[in-house]
């Protein structure tokens, strides 16, 4: 790193060439710091502590050797310092501003490359029943490895066999899955009667029971990306779950799930319907960015994205010289059902969203509203809901009720 002062400015180089490196032959940004005090008799620079403190924080958190190089300044260390708008914006060695552009149409042709689903062993065992329902698990087995499982509850007993509407529930993830999770309140209306519910522990986490000790899953999470090619296996199993119509599937997917949701319905999985709650959908908008760019600094984000480390490994590839900046969007995009949705052809759709959520922003609900239409047949839209949290957004009673309302005109 080089400093010099200069018109009373006190300027650091920040090069962009490859992400990750500076070398010769590399553009170098001149980003201002902050002005300093000129002492006329004496013609020289004096630096504030805060000044100070400003460019001993980005020394640590570049180097002063061959690491990425900074172009930004930290406004918690100097409160004067501004982030420099000609140009673009880089951070640790990652330009933010050509990673972050809008994809090409050639881009999202490449990126639309459904998984293939998972390949394993399904077992049905059922629990101990209660008087209006029975309780399944439904386990996931690949070479000796429990790979993920699943909660079924099935409504009426075992003299009942008339096949049901059935919907998919994939939560946010991280802490597991749960029978609590399922749908019971009174505001979900005749799906809490009329539906068999099947909730989703993804690999790597474990599956909460009423009574039995959790079920562990044997190998590491693999966020998004596994969890859309295990759903294909969980629906293609379906047929072996009692009272589940296999011609009437929705899924609900809360965060992390809505994603894992919304990218199996564009894929072409056999469902009806789908609703999502606080789900990313685009990894190129601005709420993304800004949690890329807070661990880029070195620091955490507040309230950063479902398994945001799943999200944010791609870039650090990046900072790392691993991968190069194609690869990196690509990944992106990947994950981008927003981005990968224009002319595909979609169940129906009913996403919905707390205002302000610190989580997932809601500018991710607007990108997906931008590429969805609707018709009579098969309704798609979105809702802003206020007065709630990314978290308590399915608590909310009258969302229950209008995603009871939506399945009942969908499956």
């Amino acid at each position: 790193m080089y400093t010099a002062p200069a018109t009373g400015l006190l300027w650091i180089f920040a090069g962009e060439g490859a992400e990750g490196h500076v070398g010769s032959g590399t553009r170098l940004h001149l980003v201002p710091l902050k002005r300093p005090v000129l002492l006329a008799s004496m013609r020289r620079v004096v630096l504030s502590l805060p000044s100070i403190a400003a460019v001993l924080a980005l020394a640590a958190a570049t180097g002063c050797d061959d690491a990425p190089l900074v172009s930004e300044c930290v406004p918690g260390v100097d409160p004067t310092c501004e982030t420099p708008t000609p140009g673009d914006q880089i951070v640790a060695g990652v330009n933010l501003t050509a990673l972050f552009a809008s994809p090409t149409t050639e881009e999202v042709a490449a990126a639309r490359q459904a998984p293939a689903p998972t390949t394993a062993t399904a077992t049905l065992t059922q629990l101990v029943a209660f008087d209006t329902y029975r309780r399944f698990t439904l386990a996931f087995d690949q070479g000796g490895e429990r790979l993920f499982t699943a909660f079924v509850r099935v409504p009426g007993g075992a003299d009942q066999t008339t096949r049901l509407r059935t919907l998919v529930i994939l939560t946010d993830g991280t802490d597991g899955a749960a029978e609590a999770d399922l749908l019971t309140d009174a505001s979900f209306g005749s799906l809490v009667t009329d539906a068999v519910q099947i909730v989703v522990a993804y690999r790597g986490e474990a599956l909460g029971l009423f009574g039995p000790p959790p079920i562990d899953s044997d190998v590491a999470p693999d966020p998004y990306r596994a969890d859309v090619a295990d759903l294909g296996a969980l629906l293609a199993a379906l047929p072996t779950v009692p009272r589940a119509d296999a011609g009437r599937i929705g899924l609900v997917g809360i965060g992390r799930g809505g994603t894992v949701a919304l990218l199996a319905a564009l894929y072409g999985a056999p469902v009806e319907s789908v609703v999502t709650l606080g789900a990313p959908t685009d990894l190129f908008a601005a709420s993304f960015r800004a949690d890329v760019r807070t661990e880029l600094l070195g620091q955490t984000p507040t309230d950063p994205f479902p398994a945001f480390q799943s999200l944010v490994a791609p870039v650090l590839q990046l900072r790392d010289g691993v991968t190069p900046r194609d690869v990196t969007r690509q990944s992106l995009l990947e994950v981008s059902p927003a981005r990968l949705a224009a002319g595909r052809p979609l169940p129906a759709i009913f996403a919905l969203h707390a205002v302000g959520d610190r989580v997932v922003g809601d500018d991710q609900l607007a990108s997906l509203g931008a590429v969805l239409t609707s018709s009579s047949d098969t309704p798609r839209g979105t809702l802003l809901v206020e007065d709630t949290s990314h978290d308590g957004l399915l608590d909310v009673p009258t969302v229950q009720s209008q995603i009871a309302a939506f399945f009942g005109q969908t499956l």
